[in-house]
């Protein structure tokens, strides 16, 4: 067995999109490559080993990983949302649709379901006579 209590959890994405988590000991080696190194006929088939001390005690293997990460390192990922909304506008010469077009851009963490999940908030205009910016700092205000 191993000498530490202390786990290490990597974040495995494979090559269908699913994505699993693998918790092992701190002090197991890990190796990624191809599914039989050394040889030809791998197909682009990727393989994820997990080792406990050496080569002879070979604890896992993952088959058709596309890529992983130690969960311990954060990242985000940019999310970008696009809304559009039409204003009937009565004028002089006529009924008009103007349209408006917001974009919200936010950085989100990718393994935090309520955050994958979340719609962003959109400013909705409720007549021709304001404007979003109108809207936006009597809220702030």
């Amino acid at each position: 067995m191993s000498k530490t209590t202390d786990n290490k959890t990597y974040i495995l994405t494979m090559k269908d999109g699913e994505r699993q988590k693998v918790t092992v000991p701190a002090d197991w080696k890990v190796s990624f490559g191809a599914m039989y190194p050394g040889k030809e006929g791998n197909s682009g088939r990727s393989a994820m080993r997990f080792w406990e001390g050496n080569k002879e005690n070979q604890r896992a293997v993952f088959t058709d990983v596309e890529s992983f990460r130690d969960d311990s390192i954060g990242i985000e990922v940019e999310r970008v949302k696009t809304h559009e909304q039409g204003i009937q506008a009565h004028t002089e010469l006529g009924d008009k649709t103007i349209i408006v077009r917001g974009e919200v851009r936010e950085w989100i963490n990718p393994d935090d379901p309520k955050a994958m999940q979340a719609d962003p908030q959109f400013l909705r205009l409720t007549d021709g006579t304001k404007s979003a910016g109108t809207q936006a700092s009597k809220k702030h205000k």
